[in-house]
């Protein structure tokens, strides 16, 4: 869960493309002109701009690290036997679930991009297998918004 923060802290840290989201759970992205608009209807902003009343010095936000979820890129999975493999169009990295382990078991490599099934089963007869192991991450993460 990320920090909450005063809509005057929102303010200063809100980055060009990030959105933040209220305890209401309305939106507002910063633009590259700065301003800062109000999400009209689930997905697109308005030119309504987020003005500061009273009630709105009062809210506490959450800030969203600049990532947009509105691309073109499908993922693919194939299933089979208690494995399951997922990857997205246009990796060239292929994850192994073997159920009931939610984290990826196996990483396949593949030298070429993989945009089809096919390509997915190319992957798995011809990719480098690479095992994965996991420990526990003990004091401080290591990833940090900037």
């Amino acid at each position: 869960m990320t920090k909450w923060y005063t809509t005057g802290e929102m303010i200063d840290r809100l980055k060009v493309g990030e959105v933040a989201q209220d305890e209401d759970g309305r939106k507002v992205k910063r633009f590259e002109d700065g301003s800062i608009r109000i999400m009209s209807d689930g997905e697109n902003y308005s030119d309504s701009l987020l003005r500061l009343t009273g009630f709105e010095i009062k809210r506490k936000w959450r800030i969203f690290p600049n990532v947009d979820f509105r691309n073109d890129n499908k993922a693919l999975w194939i299933g089979a036997n208690s494995f399951e493999y997922i990857t997205w169009e246009n990796s060239n990295n292929l994850f192994e679930y073997e159920h009931p382990f939610v984290l990826p078991t196996r990483v396949i490599r593949y030298p070429e991009r993989i945009r089809t099934k096919e390509d997915m089963l190319d992957a798995l007869e011809y990719g480098v297998w690479y095992e994965v192991k996991y420990e526990p991450i003990k004091g401080d993460t290591h990833w940090r918004r900037g």
